[in-house]
């Protein structure tokens, strides 16, 4: 079984495109909480057609979101020439973790103090 669920804030705007057949993709990252002190995980996700769109409509940098998901392996080669090995979530379905009407524009306080979110 491959099944991920999370829930976090998200690194960064979603980074949205469309393919030449017209399918949006969705890139983001996603902070995971350790508890109290400790640095947060970080995972980089994807989600296309609705999916995406409806993630980059509501949600921006900072927001609470909680997602199902399962892994996908990326390997690619770097410019490098090296092979690198990556691993996304693609996102099957996500849920609003707070009000959005009260906590989605409420700015996450210290979010700038983590971690920089690991680069696509």
């Amino acid at each position: 079984m491959n099944n991920c669920i999370f829930i976090g804030r998200l690194g960064h705007d979603v980074s949205i495109r469309y393919t030449s057949e017209g399918m949006a993709v969705g890139r983001f990252s996603m902070a995971l909480d350790n508890g109290k002190d400790k640095k947060p995980t970080w995972i980089n996700c994807a989600a296309f057609g609705r999916t995406a769109e409806n993630i980059d409509r509501f949600f921006k940098k900072g927001h609470r979101i909680a997602v199902i998901s399962h892994a996908q392996n990326n390997d690619y080669t770097d410019k490098d020439g090296n092979e690198r090995k990556t691993i996304y979530f693609i996102v099957d379905r996500f849920e609003f973790v707070d009000n959005k009407t009260e906590k989605q524009e409420e700015t996450f306080e210290g979010f700038q103090q983590m971690n920089d979110p690991v680069p696509f």
